[in-house]
């Protein structure tokens, strides 16, 4: 799959949003071409070298940490390229990750955050879909990453700088 259609609202997604998704100057996004219809705007997202992540039938443990690195650095990236965190969904279903399984990057859908714990929670659930993919005897970093988060205590530069730690570990094993 080299493309993907999806469709918004009218509106829904602002006009330098549009510009920042198309001309790709923004890491966390995959690159998406919009056009503009009476009722609906609709974006061609150019897939090249990404899958969604639904579709991986397995993972290394190593794999998904580097996975959630990438999207942590991302996400820091993003703020400084008027991609507010809070404005966009971060969840299993609009994450896709490189073939190699090292880069990490969003399909934009825009969702308005209330506030950290519900971002927290969709982090979360991206990591216990990765845990689910390693095998049995793994996930023991993934779980680790988990519980950190929720604890609720740390912000995005945090948060990645406890996945590279654990990257490190991963390795070292």
């Amino acid at each position: 799959m080299d493309q993907l259609e999806v469709k918004y609202g009218k509106g829904q997604v602002a006009e330098y949003q549009k510009d920042i998704l198309g001309m790709q100057v923004c890491p966390l996004f995959l690159q998406q071409i919009f056009v503009t219809g009476e009722e609906q705007d609709s974006a061609m997202v150019k897939m090249e070298e990404y899958m969604p992540m639904l579709s991986l039938e397995h993972l290394r443990e190593e794999e998904g940490i580097s996975i959630m690195i990438s999207l942590l650095t991302g996400m820091i990236e993003a703020e400084r390229r008027y991609m507010f965190i809070g404005e966009y969904r971060v969840d299993v279903g609009v994450l896709c990750v490189s073939r190699d399984l090292k880069k990490a990057r969003l399909v934009f859908v825009p969702r308005h955050y209330t506030n950290q714990v519900a971002l927290f929670q969709d982090l979360i659930g991206i990591l216990r879909h990765m845990e689910n993919k390693v095998p049995a005897e793994d996930g023991r970093f993934l779980r680790e990453g988990i519980e950190y988060i929720a604890k609720g205590n740390g912000s995005l530069t945090r948060m990645r700088q406890r996945f590279v730690l654990l990257h490190r570990k991963v390795r070292e094993e």
